[in-house]
């Protein structure tokens, strides 16, 4: 039995037998190019041994040392193998001495880049994350080489762009510059400069910091701070971790990690974002934070620095909280005096006496002066809890129960609210406010609750039923809403019926929004109840019976009973999520208004009553909506028409020998129809009388052409009235053209008026000739050209009218026979 042929790729570099299916040889060498080749041991099995024959032992060779490697050219669109000993790539002809390129090979465990950056860069290395919010990992540059750090979000998570805008244009070199952002392959991403030399927190682990060190720490972090503060940016998770090392010696920061920050619009921020508790202000535990909780996260981060531990070492999270929410914080470890007052002035409680960036400002420049209250960390007062937060004045449990809406609505109204804060906080304007709320009898539960929490916390964010209330939160609970989410359905119309929006009045952009939804509201009634009317109107007028000429009968059912009832106004809940999305997001706007305008095209010429609403609605968000929703009635009403006027054959011949004649008698409503070829060059009157002749002739054509019956005279009727409506179309065009050149020329070429450029042109003369002459040059090429201009359009006018006669001659007498036998 014969042997099977064994077959491999021998590698050109190295020398090397690689199986067939290898793609790369072990040196790297590509085998995309190499033909296969029989094994070597399989050659020599084949080959039959030689007659054997005395010969001499030949002495033992020395152990060949393995071939140089083969150098693989860097750059990443070669990566061709080269000779040792080579200088540049034989390939691309570039050096072989820069940086090595980054393997070709995928990372292990790397999420694959988005084609925005696929062919751009190159995973090197994935970094260790603790979020989930996205992955991160070290890039180079196809090109150049040039290391860079790629963020890539987790599918359904977005960055604040607005955010990524302001940082990549400038807040300073103590923060991490932003490339490049964007969405690819529907993942949104960020490409930040590298910082190679680790973070703060690889610092702190070798324990207290000297004091100049920690110094210089607080002052790039507090430049960091200063610069994103400026525009209006919240960090809202300071840590170690997040600050990198651009020098080690001296030291120099970049903050970084941008992740859950924010644009503050207000002066304070709700929020339900994830961040670190051993950094977070007392005030996080509530949801609510502004600028002054990253520099409480400074404060700590220095507290750290100089005692080499954190105060919470080897805590528990609830248990962290429960000393954020009820002691301050020790310091009495920072034994040097300035860092000691620093920490103290950072880690304030209360955010309202906290160190901010004039306090930090005038510490670095070693003010005597600054001081720093004492911190009343434990109030006096018995603790409302409300969730894990314990509330002791009014504010925090007006913030913490927006947070747990559920609970702080039933706590409200048993009574308990009223309860602690008439004897356990004694605010007693407060509590009175409060029994007036509790009064209301129309009014929701949830409403009470707003009114509380607004009552309490006047500086409280818009929240409804715990849900951060702006502009683009309902904008996305709309689109929720639209896809089936019940929830977010029920949300929005709650927002309607209770007038929520209202109750923000000084929040601009919620008063925008909600005078553009109930404005939208209103037109959506009005112009349902006008599709209403014309629908009512429309099923009532008489119709042909068997595609006669005339309307004689109408439905005793349309004409008794209407469509009062089938066409009644859907509820506002039913379409607030539409009217929110056509008035704020041009794409559903523009989705509505291309099925609106198909659907206009499948009913035209057989529901009235639609083709009425879409000339009025067209152009209103509201009214695309109306479109949306009674397209389905005004399809029924078109195939019910459609039915009755092709009930029959006899029917649909008689209805193409209308529209026939129809055409035929517009034809020969036009002025100098059967005028011979020399007479194409119509006097002016003549050509007013044409130009009104043709709109007849433009809507018989169109009559014709929009029949849709299934009969093959339709489609010869409809292809010659298509041919007959462009030729009138060109006519009237041209006469419109003629009509204006006329009307210019006579204006500037009247006999009477020439005299004027030539009285001038003799002023002029007398003043300088070159001049005179110049213009009355002028004035030949312009009356040439204003001549010329008339002319063609004569000419065009003649064209038109010729081909117009040609169809409309031809047509007449094909038709004649028709016309004859009917």
């Amino acid at each position: 039995m014969a042997a099977v042929t064994e077959y491999v790729r021998v590698c050109p570099v190295c020398d090397t037998e690689n199986p067939p299916s290898a793609a790369r040889c072990k040196c790297g060498t590509s085998l995309a190019a190499i033909d296969f080749s029989i094994r070597r041991a399989a050659v020599e099995e084949a080959v039959p041994p030689p007659v054997e024959t005395p010969v001499a032992v030949p002495a033992i060779e020395e152990p060949v040392a393995p071939p140089e490697p083969a150098i693989v050219c860097p750059h990443a669109d070669c990566a061709q193998p080269n000779p040792p000993g080579q200088t540049r790539c034989v390939y691309c002809n570039r050096p072989l001495s820069i940086a090595a390129a980054p393997p070709p090979a995928a990372v292990a465990g790397a999420r694959p880049l988005p084609a925005a950056l696929r062919e751009r860069y190159r995973v090197v290395d994935l970094f260790p994350v603790s979020g989930s919010e996205a992955d991160l990992m070290l890039v180079a540059d196809a090109a150049s080489f040039d290391r860079s750090v790629v963020k890539l979000y987790r599918h359904g998570l977005e960055p604040d762009f607005r955010l990524l805008d302001i940082l990549s244009r400038t807040v300073g070199d103590s923060v991490v510059r932003v490339l490049e952002h964007g969405v690819s392959d529907g993942v949104a991403y960020e490409r930040l400069e590298y910082v190679p030399h680790g973070t703060l927190a690889d610092l702190l682990e070798n324990g207290a910091l000297p004091p100049e060190d920690v110094r210089r720490i607080v002052a790039e972090i507090a430049e960091a701070l200063n610069g994103i503060h400026a525009h209006r940016i919240l960090h809202r998770d300071l840590k170690p971790d997040n600050v990198l090392l651009r020098s080690k010696s001296p030291l120099e920061l970049a903050l970084t990690d941008f992740g859950i920050a924010s644009l503050s619009e207000a002066t304070q921020r709700f929020t339900s974002a994830a961040r670190t508790t051993r950094y977070a202000a007392p005030e996080a535990l509530t949801g609510v934070i502004d600028e002054k909780s990253d520099w409480w996260s400074l404060g700590m981060i220095a507290l750290e620095a100089a005692t080499g531990r954190h105060p919470f070492d080897g805590l528990t999270e609830h248990i962290m909280n429960h000393h954020l929410a009820t002691r301050p914080i020790d310091v009495r470890g920072v034994y040097d005096d300035r860092l000691r007052l620093l920490c103290r002035g950072l880690l304030l409680r209360d955010p309202r006496r906290r160190w901010g960036a004039e306090e930090v400002a005038r510490w670095l420049a070693d003010d005597p002066t600054l001081e720093v209250p004492d911190d009343a960390g434990a109030s006096a007062v018995r603790p409302y809890r409300m969730g894990a937060t314990e509330c002791t004045t009014a504010a925090e449990l007006a913030l913490a129960a927006v947070k747990n809406w559920e609970a702080a609505r039933k706590d409200l109204a048993r009574g308990q609210f009223t309860n602690w804060i008439e004897h356990d906080l004694h605010d007693h304007n407060l509590a009175r406010r409060l029994h007036d709320i509790r009064e209301h009898r129309e009014m929701s539960d949830d409403m009470r609750l707003l009114r509380f929490a607004r009552e309490a916390a006047p500086d409280l964010p818009p929240v409804w039923r715990g849900v951060p209330l702006g502009e683009r939160e309902i904008v996305d609970a709309a689109r929720r809403a639209e896809s089936g989410d019940r929830q977010a359905e029920a949300w929005l119309s709650s927002i309607a019926l209770e007038d929520v929006l209202n109750e923000f009045g000084p929040v601009q952009e919620l008063a925008r929004l909600h005078e553009r939804w109930n404005a939208s509201w209103s037109r959506f009634e009005t112009l349902w109840e006008r599709a209403r009317a014309h629908e009512l109107a429309w099923r009532k007028q008489p119709r042909a019976v068997a595609g006669a000429a005339r309307a004689e009968v109408v439905s005793y059912d349309d004409v008794m009973y209407g469509a009062a009832q089938r066409l009644s106004p859907p509820a506002r809940r039913d379409v607030n999520a539409a009217l929110i999305l056509a008035e704020t997001d041009a794409a559903f706007a523009d989705a509505a208004r291309t099925e609106a305008a198909a659907g206009l095209a499948d009913v035209t010429g057989y529901c009235s009553w639609y083709e009425a609403l879409y000339r009025d609605a067209a152009d209103d968000p509201a009214g695309l909506v109306v479109l949306q929703r009674l397209l389905r009635h005004a399809r029924d009403d078109a195939n019910k028409e459609k039915d009755r006027l092709g009930a029959s054959e006899s029917a649909r011949a008689r209805i193409i020998a209308e529209a026939r004649q129809d055409i035929c008698d517009a034809l020969r409503a036009l002025p100098a129809m059967t005028a011979d070829d020399d007479e194409d060059d119509l006097d002016r009157r003549t050509r007013t009388e044409l130009y009104d002749a043709m709109e007849p002739l433009l809507r018989a054509c169109g009559r014709a052409a929009a029949l849709g019956l299934p009969h093959a005279d339709a489609d010869e009727l409809g292809a010659s009235a298509d041919r007959i409506a462009s030729a009138a179309d060109a006519v009237r065009e041209a006469l419109a053209g003629l009509e204006h050149a006329e009307n210019v020329n006579a204006i500037f070429l009247k006999p009477d008026r020439l005299a004027i450029p030539g009285v001038f042109t003799l002023i002029l003369w007398v003043r300088t000739r070159l001049f005179a002459a110049l213009f009355f040059v002028a004035f030949l090429i312009f009356a040439w050209y204003r001549v010329r201009r008339t002319s063609r359009a004569r000419r065009k006018l003649r064209s038109a009218w010729r081909a117009l006669r040609s169809y409309g001659n031809a047509f007449l007498r094909a038709a004649q026979p028709s016309s004859t036998g009917t």
